[in-house]
């Protein structure tokens, strides 16, 4: 299913996706009390990644749209995923 989704952009833990969990850090958009993890081209994205050409950024707000999925880490637990399609600076 295609989600469009507005809100700020943070930077946190990634899930723990392999045994044994490696840390990482994904970028997220919070939307009210949902927080969606941005995916594209298969893997979740970064710091210092860019999406069409805009480098993304903790703190800036945006709208995005792509396909809804959930991801589920090594612990059972589901987390909101968008692939992107397109992103738009607010």
């Amino acid at each position: 299913m295609i989600r469009e989704i507005r809100g700020m952009l943070t930077f946190g833990p990634s899930p723990c996706l392999e045994t044994p969990c490696m840390p990482g850090t994904a970028f997220q958009i919070n939307e009210g009390n949902s927080v969606w993890y941005l995916k594209w081209n298969g893997r979740l994205l970064d710091c210092g990644d860019e999406f069409d050409g805009t480098r993304l950024q903790e703190g800036m707000h945006l709208r995005v749209s792509g396909v809804e999925t959930i991801l589920k880490d090594i612990y059972g637990l589901e987390h909101k995923v968008v692939e992107l399609g397109s992103l738009e600076k607010l």
